[in-house]
């Protein structure tokens, strides 16, 4: 349904509540690739995710679906403790239970520990709470979590491989008729260090990974973030994580445990805030541009493209009549980028704003 009908019916209360959850939402960009999608099955997905192509915004009432989820976790807690389970959400510091792993850029947060359940009362296990719609409950219950939810079973997977445990505890819940469904799930180490390793060659790659599919109409590509990305003319955003300068150190994580960008541009280490928002000398990865332009040259720190449409060339960097990585993400059409850079001879002070 489009947005501005779903729009119209919203009574003024919804709407405000959730135009207040859209402009309060957090940065979707993490600093660390998180455990909870390193089991999706389209590794160019996890990272672009990681290498923040984009800046994904959610609508609200998406938002209130994800707040309606963490609201659930408290239950879940009280029901376990309710048949005599001992859960342990927090630690002694009342933060949640976390692993880094691979120079601080692989981590995640367990949603708890507990012990004293009906399967081995005197095991302890990892606590993995989620929610479902009714459709992926009916599904979750017939094929079981490692087939239904693979992204959820690899999380459990990594959780008890850096937790040191051997079992994990999933418990689900139909949003729709609150239904509940749970599986004992076994560490399967082998399995577990493939998962891991998948996420340090993620972490090190400086171009994508092959995608799950090789066409746009492909099912798993639908609904996908970055389609246009895999298959049409956008580039991510220039941000320093899409910027060949920057390198992700694994040996030197930061005192909090986070991991540790560098830029060889400016040879210095990178704050999180100042990744998020680039700078200047931002420099494309050149197969970020592979589906507009192929580089032709490196001249005086900028890099010369040919446009494959045309043939015409371009500089993305910061000469007389190059484009910033700004101007090139701005520019709807990126064939015509070369025609706007006859116009910025004429005029240098020009920019692209999209």
């Amino acid at each position: 349904m489009p947005q501005e009908v779903v729009d119209a019916r919203l009574g003024r209360v919804t709407r405000a509540i959730y135009e207040y959850l859209e402009k309060t939402q957090e940065d979707g960009r993490r600093a660390h690739l998180g455990a909870s999608l390193i089991g999706k099955p389209c590794r160019r997905q996890v990272w672009y995710t990681w290498r923040w192509a984009k800046n994904i915004k959610h609508e609200g009432r998406l938002l209130q679906l994800f707040k309606t989820g963490h609201l659930a976790e408290p239950r879940f807690i009280d029901d376990l403790k309710a048949i005599g389970a001992q859960v342990v959400s927090h630690d002694e510091n009342g933060q949640q239970f976390r692993f880094t792993a691979h120079g601080g850029h692989f981590a995640g947060s367990l949603d708890g520990v507990a012990t004293g359940l009906p399967y081995a009362p005197k095991t302890w296990a990892v606590l993995e709470f989620k929610t479902h719609s009714h459709k992926s409950f009916l599904t979750l219950v017939s094929k079981g979590v490692k087939i239904a939810k693979p992204e959820h079973y690899s999380q459990m997977q990594i959780y008890m491989l850096e937790m040191g445990l051997d079992r994990a505890l999933y418990l689900a819940k139909d949003k729709d008729k609150d239904e509940m469904h749970d599986e004992w799930i076994t560490l399967d180490k082998p399995f577990a260090e493939a998962e891991k390793a998948k996420a340090l060659a993620i972490i090190q790659a400086d171009i994508p990974p092959a995608g799950v599919a090789a066409e746009p109409g492909a099912f798993e590509c639908k609904f996908c973030d970055f389609k246009d990305l895999c298959f049409g003319e956008q580039v991510p955003e220039p941000t320093c994580r899409s910027c060949a300068h920057a390198t992700p150190v694994l040996d030197r994580p930061q005192p909090d445990g986070s991991g540790t960008w560098a830029c060889a541009r400016w040879e210095s280490d990178i704050p999180l805030d100042a990744q998020r928002a680039g700078c200047g000398g931002h420099r494309y990865i050149p197969i970020f541009l592979a589906n507009v332009a192929e580089p032709q040259d490196y001249h005086n720190g900028d890099v010369v493209y040919r446009v494959r449409k045309n043939g015409k060339l371009f500089a993305n960097g910061e000469g007389p009549a190059a484009f910033s990585s700004a101007e090139i993400h701005a520019c709807p059409d990126k064939a015509g980028i070369p025609i706007a850079g006859e116009l910025k001879g004429m005029f240098p002070t020009a920019k692209i704003i999209g």
